[in-house]
């Protein structure tokens, strides 16, 4: 029996058990992540006058992992998502939330509010199972909101076809 524990929680430290809903000391947490270009001007639109209200509404209950995909490693974990959703109208911004995917700010401040109600009443939502995640969390984004206040933000980058020309390694 106590194998067993060492053994659970190596793997939880791993990170190579699946995540469980989330708790922070008790309360409900949902975890989303939140693809965007800073040339995108429905992602600067999205970053800077949209998310303010809702991540102030629930602090502590909500984070966001801020991908930018016009990065490296940023534009791996976006194929990543891309191919494990099999998301065919590829753009951003897009947020991923469980297993919804809400492309464009309009979807994404019309939908994602009542998915974090959702997510809330049944317990929190863990990070999506998006591969490279765990370890993008050091090399593609952050958790603290961009300051694209300052950027003029260029034409939207919703695309019809995305055109990866390579994905990344690490598909577990």
């Amino acid at each position: 029996r106590w194998n067993r524990l060492v053994f659970l929680f190596l793997m939880v430290i791993a990170g190579i058990l699946p995540a469980f809903p989330a708790r922070a000391q008790g309360t409900p947490v949902v975890k989303a992540v939140l693809f965007y270009r800073s040339t995108c001007s429905h992602c600067v639109q999205l970053v800077t006058e949209v998310l303010p209200s809702i991540v102030a509404k629930y602090g502590d209950r909500l984070q966001i992992f801020y991908c930018d995909v016009s990065t490296p490693a940023g534009d791996a974990l976006f194929t990543s998502a891309i191919d494990r959703f099999s998301i065919q109208t590829i753009g951003t911004p897009t947020m991923v939330v469980g297993d919804t995917v809400l492309i464009g700010s309009v979807k994404i401040q019309q939908q994602f509010p009542g998915i974090i109600e959702a997510g809330l009443a049944h317990g929190g939502m863990g990070w999506p199972d998006i591969p490279g995640l765990q370890e993008a969390f050091t090399t593609a984004g952050s958790m603290q909101m961009p300051d694209l206040g300052s950027v003029s933000g260029g034409p939207s980058d919703l695309l019809p076809i995305y055109a990866a020309t390579a994905s990344p390694d690490n598909t577990a």
